[in-house]
Order: structure tokens, then C-alpha cells, then sequence
């Protein structure tokens, strides 16, 4: 008996002794290599999805973890790995494991096998126009300004823009437009045989509408930009940059002469003149401060046409676009796009930049650009889609993982992660020369569908994918 215990404390020595070293080489990442009969490093595979609760396979073996999940202590090498989910498509992607580094994939969209679509609006209407960076939306149902709706994206309500009997319903439009990230409109419209310009803000049943005193407008060579707030509003007359407050008595005020173009960023007033200088006002247009005045600059200006706008998410990170689409970073002078460009939307972590045109869409990507002026190289444009057709709009969808595109009567999202997939689904169909909006904050496209004109809405994020997001200055809900 003694010796039977002997032989039995004997065994689990041993078997300490190899299973003991075997582990912690497990715990730091270690496995032996099949065949070879030697200790590899290992890596591992991160997934997140949109619905959460995939399940996971990787080769031919499924996982018994479901999304979000990480599949550790994979040997060097590529593996298919497939998610799947009902009642959404496969997700499959052949993925590259590399010692001591992880590949993940925290946004993954996975696309339904049918998109669920519901009307929020029966119409039929004419128009559809996005208020950039707000909820809202505004529906035409005829050319009159009394035609007009408001639609709020978030609580599902909407309003005419005028009450009845407004003594400015019956004003013809002839141009509208909607200032970004805020409520509020800039129209103009003939009644009576007399052209005006109105400023509206559109959240009141009672929309409070002012009149403007700006002839630069109705003779078509201005261009509208908000300054800071709501209450102030800057346009460019010829080379004179001016201010106007919405108040239907002052007279518009000079900020600047000789400007060749000027644009917002941050509640700041950014301007161009003619010989080349980049300059920083602040809302109130004081304190003139210099941003950048080199060579590079000047001579991109000899070569821009028309009046410069310029955009941007902060001071080193500014693009100017001319009137032919082409499209410079203000600070460096670099050219990014040659010509053609017909919107940009910044992403939210404020190194990327959304640019299209009536035939591509792409993404200008600065987080890798090196800030050394002598090691710098120009950022390239990443082309998402290339012969399109008729592009109109494109949104970043899902923490900037997808690109939503509306190309022609087709709306599709295309996947753009970092390993370089392009997956493309088809969303909707929509009418051609109608626009669509997407929101972030709901995860929800709206669009005029082709056959009813009624105003349709597709959910493209699962609710709780959709980040929480803090109500803007000047967006208060609706009553």
C-alpha cells in the first residue's frame, strides 16, 4: 500500500512538472506548434457586433461564446471566421492572425435579410431637405412657403412650418437654406411680384420668421455661413465679408474686405483674403489672429475659382473647396482633391474626412500623417466606390465603420474597416432627385419611397448600438 502511494505522489510530480510550465507558457501566450514540436507565440481575434449574440466560427469549429467575444490563443496564420445570426446575412472575412498582436473587429454590422421599412409620413411630398447636424427634417408639399412641414426625427412629430393665415404662406420659393447645426433657415421666395429673403426658426409651432434686408441674396452672389450662433448671420457681398443679426432692423455690418472665401469651425470665423493670408475672428468679429500666411497657400489661391469655403474640426485641421470641387488642406496648402467635389462630412474622431463626388466617394484619413513638416507626406484619398452613378449624399454610419451612399435611386452601405473590406448592401430604393437624410444619434434613414412619395424610414443601426448623445446648444425639443 505504501508503495502504491509512493507511485501515485510519483505520477503527480511529474505530471506538475509538465503541466506547470505548459500553463504559465499558455498564460503568456504560448503554444506548441503542431508538427514542428516548438512554442509559438500566439494572437487573438476581438469581435463586437450590431445585434450582439452571434455565434462564432472560426474554420470549421463553432465557439461556444456568442458576441462579444474574444477568441484567444490562435497560432500565426489566417483563418475564415463567419458570424452568424438570425434572421441576418453570414458575416464571413478571412482574417490574419499575428503573434503577440490581436486583429479586432468591434463594429460589425450585420446587414438583415430583409430591411425593415415603416412610413413616418404619408405623403405624397415633392421635397425632402436635411437640417445638417440637427433631428429635423422639412417636407415640400407643394412650391409655397404655407407647403412646408416640419418632421422631428426623434420624437416622430411634425408641424407646419407656418401656422394657417400666415400672411407669408402664399411666398413662392425660389432657394432654401437650412444653417448647419442649427434650427433655423435662411429662404427666399417671391410674393406679390417683390422678392425676400426670411429668416425662420423652424423648432415653434409658431415658427418665428424675420425679414432680411440683404439684396446680395436676391441678386444670387452671396454665400450664407452662421457665425457662432443662431442670432448671427455672415454672408459674402463681391470681396466684402459681412455681418447681419436676425433682427429686421440693423444694417448688415463689414467684417472684412478683399476676401476670397470664409467658413466656421468650432463658433470661430475663419477668412481668406486675396493674397493668400489665413485669419481667425471670433464670433463677435474681433480679435483678428493670423492662422497661416505661406507660400503654399498664396499660390493655391491664384489657381482656386470663385469663393473659397472652408471647413474643418479645428485650427491645424482646416480644407478649403473652390467652386470646381477641388479641395486643399488650408494649413499646409496640400491639393487632396483635384476637382469634382460635391459634399464632405467630417467623422466623429475628427482625423477623417467623408468626400464625394457625382461619380466616387472616398475618405481622406489623417490620423497617420506625420506632424514633422520635413518627414510629411499629404494624406491620399481611400476610395470607397469608383464608377458610380449620380452620387448625392454619403453619411458615416456605426462610429464611423460604414458609409451610407445615395447613388442615383439606390441606397447601399458599404463596410470600410480597417482590413479594407468594401461589403456593400443595397438599403432602399428612393427617388433620384429627392434627398434622404441619415441620423446617427437614432440610427435611421428617412427617404421619399419611389411609388407613394410618402416619407419612408429604414432603421440601419440596432437601438442599442446607437451612441447617447447630449441634446446640441439651439436644439431643445419641440413643444
Amino acid at each position: 500500500m505504501q508503495r502504491f502511494r509512493r507511485l501515485v505522489f510519483s505520477a503527480f510530480v511529474v505530471l506538475y512538472l509538465l503541466l506547470c510550465p505548459l500553463t504559465i507558457l499558455y498564460a503568456l501566450g504560448y503554444v506548441l506548434q503542431p508538427g514542428e514540436q516548438r512554442f509559438v507565440k500566439t494572437g487573438l481575434i476581438s469581435l463586437s457586433t450590431a445585434p450582439s449574440g452571434a455565434s462564432v466560427y472560426v474554420g470549421n469549429r463553432r465557439y461556444a461564446r456568442q458576441t462579444p467575444t474574444t477568441i484567444r490563443a490562435l497560432l500565426p496564420g489566417e483563418y475564415t471566421v463567419r458570424l452568424s445570426r438570425k434572421p441576418y446575412q453570414p458575416w464571413v472575412r478571412t482574417v490574419r492572425v499575428e503573434s503577440e498582436k490581436a486583429s479586432v473587429f468591434e463594429h460589425v454590422l450585420l446587414i438583415p435579410q430583409a430591411w425593415s421599412r415603416r412610413t413616418a409620413l404619408p405623403g405624397p411630398w415633392v421635397g425632402l431637405t436635411a437640417m445638417p447636424g440637427t433631428r429635423f427634417l422639412l417636407l415640400a408639399g407643394g412650391d409655397m412657403l404655407q407647403d412646408l412641414v416640419v418632421y422631428d426625427t426623434r420624437q416622430e412629430r411634425s408641424w407646419l412650418l407656418l401656422p394657417p393665415g400666415s400672411p407669408w404662406g402664399p411666398l413662392h420659393l425660389t432657394a432654401l437654406t437650412p444653417i448647419t447645426d442649427e434650427p433655423v433657415l435662411v429662404i427666399q421666395g417671391e410674393l406679390d411680384g417683390h422678392d425676400y429673403v426670411l429668416w425662420i426658426d423652424i423648432r415653434a409651432r409658431e415658427a418665428r420668421v424675420e425679414l432680411l434686408s440683404m439684396t446680395p441674396l436676391l441678386r444670387g452672389g452671396a454665400r450664407v455661413q452662421l457665425a457662432g450662433t443662431r442670432h448671427h448671420l455672415v454672408y459674402l457681398d463681391g470681396a466684402n465679408l459681412l455681418e447681419l443679426k436676425p433682427t429686421g432692423v440693423d444694417e448688415p455690418r463689414l467684417l472684412a474686405s478683399s476676401v476670397r472665401g470664409f467658413g466656421v469651425v468650432q463658433r470661430k470665423l475663419y477668412v481668406l483674403t486675396e493674397t493668400g493670408v489665413l485669419y481667425r475672428l471670433d464670433v463677435d468679429g474681433q480679435r483678428a489672429e493670423i492662422v497661416t500666411d505661406d507660400a503654399a497657400l498664396r499660390s493655391l489661391v491664384t489657381v482656386a475659382r470663385g469663393v473659397v469655403t472652408i471647413s474643418g474640426v479645428s485650427t491645424d485641421l482646416l480644407v478649403m473647396q473652390d467652386e470646381t470641387g477641388a479641395v486643399w488642406s488650408a494649413v499646409h496648402g496640400e491639393r487632396l482633391v483635384d476637382r469634382g467635389v460635391q459634399g464632405m462630412a467630417w467623422a466623429a474622431d475628427r482625423q477623417r474626412l467623408l468626400v464625394w463626388t457625382r461619380e466616387a466617394v472616398g475618405i481622406i484619413d489623417w490620423s497617420h500623417v506625420e506632424s514633422d513638416e520635413e518627414t510629411r507626406v499629404p494624406p491620399a484619398v481611400q476610395w470607397v466606390l469608383r464608377d458610380g452613378r449620380g452620387v448625392s449624399d454619403a453619411w458615416w454610419v456605426y462610429e464611423d465603420s460604414h458609409v451610407l451612399i445615395h447613388e442615383g435611386e439606390t441606397l447601399s452601405l458599404v463596410e470600410v474597416d480597417a482590413s479594407g473590406s468594401r461589403r456593400r448592401a443595397t438599403v432602399a430604393d428612393a427617388t433620384r432627385k429627392s434627398r434622404a437624410a441619415y441620423l446617427e444619434e437614432t440610427g435611421t434613414l428617412h427617404y421619399l419611397e419611389p411609388k407613394t412619395n410618402a416619407l419612408t424610414a429604414v432603421t440601419v443601426l440596432p437601438e442599442h448600438a446607437v451612441a447617447p448623445r447630449a441634446i446640441p446648444e439651439g436644439e431643445e425639443a419641440a413643444p
